[in-house]
């Protein structure tokens, strides 16, 4: 009989190391997600009077974010991170104040809370449910939208309307999901102007050309504002109450 000495040194080595299940042409376990990220001591992190400038040369498309000052605190990657802090773009301060629920959960790709505030001259919007990162970011929560003022909105973020009266403020909250390329938005309520509704909308942006779905219910709709007549004492233009209506279109190129 042989020895264990006397077999060749990776016989030995073989021997002394026998392979783990999922090794040796056998299928490795199933994981249903990403292995445990260690929970890691944080702190308290600051930024001073920062700076991101972004730029995509191929597009012609460049941004700066100047006069960032932030405050980011957290026991561990498992406890809640806070981020609290203020910004200058596009000659706008905006403030925002957020709350990850879990760091750790998100770095194993699980969901984890998060709570976001973000105000400024021309907006102001809140957050509060769910993010994962797993595959693609997703959201599941309430969102809350509002402006004083849809054309200020629009030319701030460099979409020119055509002048005329009308598309002041605006609000927009319901149950968010997102994630993919796939919006939905249930439980919606919307007003714009003296014109309010309810009701839901998605947007499916897989194909070149996005396309919109929206069920919504309107009160009256009084088209004055948008036509200016009610000054020139023409007849008041309004349109009565409607139910929903579901028929999918096509978003503007």
């Amino acid at each position: 009989a042989t020895s264990p000495a006397e077999l060749p040194p990776e016989l030995q080595d073989f021997l002394r190391n026998p392979p783990r299940r999922g090794e040796a042409g056998q299928a490795p376990p199933a994981s249903p997600r990403r292995a445990a990220v260690p929970d890691i001591a944080l702190g308290e992190v600051s930024i001073e009077n920062g700076t991101v400038r972004y730029r995509d040369e191929r597009a012609g498309l460049s941004e700066e974010v100047r006069a960032i000052n932030a405050r980011l605190a957290g026991k561990t990657l498992a406890s809640p991170i806070e981020a609290k802090g203020d910004l200058l773009l596009r000659g706008d301060k905006i403030d925002f104040d957020g709350r990850i629920g879990s760091p750790r959960a998100l770095l194993e790709e699980r969901s984890s809370r998060l709570t976001l505030m973000v105000v400024s001259p021309r907006a102001t919007s809140r957050y509060d449910g769910s993010l994962s990162l797993a595959k693609t970011a997703q959201l599941d929560g309430t969102i809350k939208v509002e402006t004083p003022s849809v054309r200020a909105l629009a030319d701030w973020l460099g979409a020119k309307l055509r002048p005329g009266p009308g598309l002041g403020a605006f609000e927009l909250e319901g149950d968010l999901k997102a994630g993919g390329t796939s919006i939905n938005l249930d439980n919606a309520k919307v007003r714009i102007d003296a014109i309010s509704g309810t009701g839901n909308a998605s947007v499916d942006m897989s194909s070149a050309r996005p396309s919109v779905r929206a069920g919504l219910r309107l009160g009256a709709v009084d088209l004055n504002p948008y036509f200016g007549e009610a000054a020139a004492g023409q007849p008041a233009r309004t349109v009565p109450a409607a139910g929903p209506a579901n028929a999918p279109r096509p978003a503007p190129p």
